[in-house]
């Protein structure tokens, strides 16, 4: 099974799903995107207009083969923000075993986790994936962390998945 989170920057991703390994029986695994998907220049950027989308595909196709061993697989962030049609495909070389979950937040409160993280970036980046990743990527569960803990979030997304 697939566990994709996904939201904006300073959201509580990395957090939940680190909490989140704790809750469950099977053995997991965490991919965090921050630290798993390679930088790429410009040029090469998947996500620009003339990267390689392949890149992309094929990091998402190794992931995958973890599943293949009854793993669980939490995956931080690896959607690649504003190109719905490579969200599809990434969401897709997954599988049918994939859990979305959407982690929003107010915007108010991202710009002050923004900063006590000080987190580097874009902060208008991060507010403008708030808007936009509700409807580039589907959910089946979304989840406001605007006023709980990561512990409280890392619950209800275990409780969810044990349905």
């Amino acid at each position: 099974m697939f566990v994709v989170f996904s939201g904006p920057s300073c959201v509580g991703k990395t957090a939940v799903s680190r909490i989140l390994m704790t809750r469950l029986a099977a053995p997991c695994l965490l991919i965090e995107a921050d630290r798993y998907i390679p930088f790429f220049n410009d040029a090469a950027n998947p996500t620009s207009a003339n990267g390689s989308k392949q890149v992309v595909l094929a990091l998402h196709r190794s992931i995958a083969a973890w599943a293949d061993d009854d793993w669980t697989v939490i995956v931080d962030g690896s959607l690649p923000f504003e190109n719905a049609e490579l969200i599809t495909a990434c969401l897709e070389a997954l599988g049918p075993d994939t859990r979305t979950v959407a982690l929003t937040s107010e915007p108010d409160e991202l710009r002050r986790r923004f900063i006590v993280r000080g987190a580097a970036g874009d902060l208008n980046r991060t507010l403008r994936q708030q808007e936009t990743l509700p409807d580039l990527v589907p959910a089946d569960l979304a989840v406001d962390c605007t006023h709980l803990t990561s512990v409280a979030v890392a619950d209800t997304v275990a409780a969810w998945l044990a349905r």
